[in-house]
């Protein structure tokens, strides 16, 4: 009994502990749209549309779209550019993000996902990040086409107000 007394109480102590380590870790610093956090910022989808075979979908099941710029803390001029679905895409299927209905730029799924988490995700070729951020800060709106595992086509609108903002406070915060 005092054996496993002394294990709750342990293991209440790592968990108090780590705790408030998480919940500085989450917090942000929010600019409009967008949240800054330590190292990556984020902002979530404010329309999303589903087709299958071109027909508006009433509802589909899966997660709000977030985009993601995350920085390298190692380089500073290093960023990475992630589109998180909400839904598994279609293995090594190429997503599409315009802005301002101008200028787009291509998102790769991951063409052999190891795992569930991967299967929700596109990235930005490496050589296109900073392109696309710099378009992303020029812009007033960012809409992301990807196709799923079942083959319905989503459609999720960003807005990117207060995108550059929390690019600066991203770079400030990240060293």
């Amino acid at each position: 009994m005092k054996q496993l007394i002394k294990i709750l109480l342990t293991a209440i102590f790592f968990i108090k502990a780590s705790f408030p380590v998480f919940t500085v870790e989450l917090s942000g610093k929010n600019f409009n749209d967008w949240t800054a956090f330590s190292c990556f910022m984020a902002s979530q989808a404010i329309k999303m549309e589903a087709f299958k075979d071109g027909e508006r979908l009433s509802s589909v099941n899966r997660d709000i779209g977030r985009l993601y710029v995350t920085k390298n803390r190692a380089n500073s001029n290093k960023f990475e550019s992630t589109y998180f679905a909400g839904y598994p895409l279609k293995a090594g299927s190429q997503a599409t993000i315009k802005i301002d209905n101008k200028v787009s730029f291509v998102l790769f799924a991951h063409p052999k996902p190891s795992d569930s988490k991967e299967k929700s995700y596109a990235w930005a070729h490496p050589n296109k990040d900073i392109a696309l951020i710099d378009a992303l800060k020029r812009g007033n709106k960012a809409v992301v086409e990807a196709r799923s595992h079942t083959n319905k086509i989503t459609k999720d609108s960003f807005s990117l107000t207060g995108f550059s903002k929390s690019l600066e406070m991203l770079k400030k915060s990240c060293k």
